[in-house]
């Protein structure tokens, strides 16, 4: 019977250890994107990239809506492309092929943010130095405001 009692006592005081969750922070853009893209019916395997799209945009200092708005004005948001260019960018004028979509992504972010003919530009240079057609940086200013 005191074995019991002690037992009971000790289970009335005692405080699992309960490790703390992890602290999820949920990124707005990712929801904003992927309604864009849906809104705008990209092909359904570009929506596997808005994760990739945001993290490249961010560590190049672009906004990552930029690479989604070339994406829909280049390729119809993914459907008109070679598809074996891995190239729905448009980049180099529909003339250079990448390994993958990742690698594109990846390359043409760091190209916008901080590339020979990019650098210090604003969005609007940065723009006129991808396309130099006057009316395409007003349609794609145009996009990344209805993401926003």
């Amino acid at each position: 019977m005191k074995g019991e009692i002690l037992l009971a006592l000790g289970l009335c005081f005692y405080q699992p250890k309960i490790p703390p969750l992890p602290v999820i922070h949920h990124d707005f853009r990712i929801s904003a994107l992927a309604e864009f893209m849906e809104a705008h019916k990209f092909a359904p395997d570009q929506y596997q990239y808005v994760s990739e799209i945001i993290k490249n945009a961010d560590a190049n200092k672009i906004p990552a809506a930029l690479l989604v708005c070339i994406d829909l004005q280049e390729s119809s948001g993914g459907k008109r492309f070679y598809r074996s260019t891995h190239n729905p960018f448009g980049w180099g004028s529909d003339q250079i092929s990448f390994a993958s979509e990742r690698i594109a992504i990846d390359y043409i972010s760091r190209q916008l943010g901080s590339g020979r003919a990019y650098a210090g530009k604003t969005l609007v240079g940065k723009l006129h130095a991808y396309n130099p057609n006057p009316e395409y940086a007003i349609k794609i200013i145009n996009c990344i405001n209805e993401i926003k």
